[in-house]
């Protein structure tokens, strides 16, 4: 439990990020993504420097980087579409880049 994904999920306010994206989404249709996931996905992306396929591939094989998006059991393989990030990142709107760079400034203090 001291590993940095780990410590790092601890110190982000996943309750504040979900309230600030929660107009994005409807109640209707079909649920999204959770945003704990996404936002955890993107974040990884940007920390570790990888592209959508990079972070995926970590996804599956780290016990740690499956913690940090909300994971609480080791998952052997992805249950959400990967096209499911693309579509994800435009709900937001202009809100995305905001909650990313306070959530990276967490991450470097």
């Amino acid at each position: 439990m001291r590993h940095e994904p780990v410590r790092l999920a601890d110190e982000i306010d996943w309750d504040w990020i979900d309230d600030q994206v929660a107009e994005s989404f409807s109640a209707a249709g079909r649920p999204g993504t959770e945003t704990r996931f996404t936002i955890g996905i993107l974040l990884l992306k940007q920390i570790y420097g990888l592209s959508d396929e990079g972070v995926w591939e970590r996804w599956v094989f780290d016990p740690y980087v499956q913690h940090f998006t909300g994971e609480a059991f080791f998952q052997h393989e992805i249950a959400h579409e990967r096209s499911g990030l693309c579509h994800w990142r435009g709900r937001p709107g202009g809100k995305l880049e905001p909650l990313l760079a306070e959530s990276l400034r967490v991450a470097k203090a």
